[in-house]
């Protein structure tokens, strides 16, 4: 073609050189190899709960990931707001709110 392209590089952390944006997709996929062509290797179902996989269509549930994700975050303002009552109920006063 002739032209010239800049490539630019995005390093989120100094330990990637790369970051893959569709990787929940790339990890459904490789499970899908795996059991495609190594029928004799057993996944350990843990494996597909922890990725968000579905076991038989081996597809990313990004419904039950939201799920996960919004529990985690509401369990985190939960805990905050513990410490904050912990810390007004012991000290009077709290350093959060």
């Amino acid at each position: 073609n002739g032209k010239k392209h800049e490539v630019r590089t995005f390093h989120p952390d100094l330990g990637y050189s790369y970051y893959a944006r569709n990787s929940r997709i790339l990890r459904s996929h490789f499970l899908q190899g795996i059991a495609l062509f190594r029928p004799d290797l057993r996944i350990d179902p843990f494996i597909y709960s922890e990725f968000s996989i579905h076991p038989e269509t081996y597809e990313f549930d990004k419904k039950n990931y939201r799920t996960g994700i919004i529990i985690a975050i509401i369990f985190v303002i939960l805990i905050f707001i513990g410490i904050g009552w912990y810390m007004k109920y012991r000290f009077g006063a709290s350093l959060l709110f």
